[in-house]
């Protein structure tokens, strides 16, 4: 008896919600029914589909803003507007010109060896520890390719940079 009371409840469920989808999607699609002809073409005018593609944010070429503005810039305008820019284009020539100050010129000797290149550099004020340098040449097995010569070397350069300077032939 239980089986068969469940059975029919369930049965009664079924019927109950297929007629409850049936209804709620016949409303939806009349809802949106659009007009068709016998070939299932829509039938919709122009101005019907202008309007849309208006509501949607569409807009034809010639309703859009014209393109063409001129902005005239007086020089003042310019520095007022890119104040910040030309500060930095100022800093960056007068660190440029520091640079050419921190170059010092440099004469190796024939015949030095990298303790004496390493003196050298620390007297002119090119590397702050000698020994520090020397031990470096010694480390990258830079000290029998030491070249001499003058050499223009810009002050906080890296031992590697040094080194390379130090390596290849000389400016003079």
């Amino acid at each position: 008896m239980q089986f068969k009371s469940f059975s029919f409840g369930l049965g009664l469920g079924i019927v109950f919600s297929s007629l409850l989808f049936l209804f709620v999607s016949n409303i939806n699609t009349n809802k949106n029914k659009v007009e068709t002809n016998d070939n299932n073409q829509i039938n919709i005018s122009n101005e019907e589909i202008e309007e849309r593609a208006k509501e949607m944010g569409m807009v034809y070429l010639n309703e859009l803003p014209e393109k063409e503005t001129v902005i005239e810039i007086t020089s003042n305008d310019y520095l007022e507007e890119n104040k910040e820019n030309v500060l930095d284009d100022v800093k960056e020539a007068d660190a440029n010109e520091n640079d050419s100050i921190n170059v010092i010129t440099v004469t190796i000797d024939r015949g030095s060896n990298a303790t004496q290149v390493a003196r050298k550099l620390y007297e002119a004020g090119i590397v702050e520890d000698k020994d520090a340098f020397n031990s470096y040449l010694i480390e990258k097995k830079k000290t029998t390719a030491l070249r001499s010569g003058t050499y223009n070397i810009k002050k906080g350069l890296e031992f590697s940079e040094i080194a390379d300077i130090l390596t290849k032939n000389p400016d003079n």
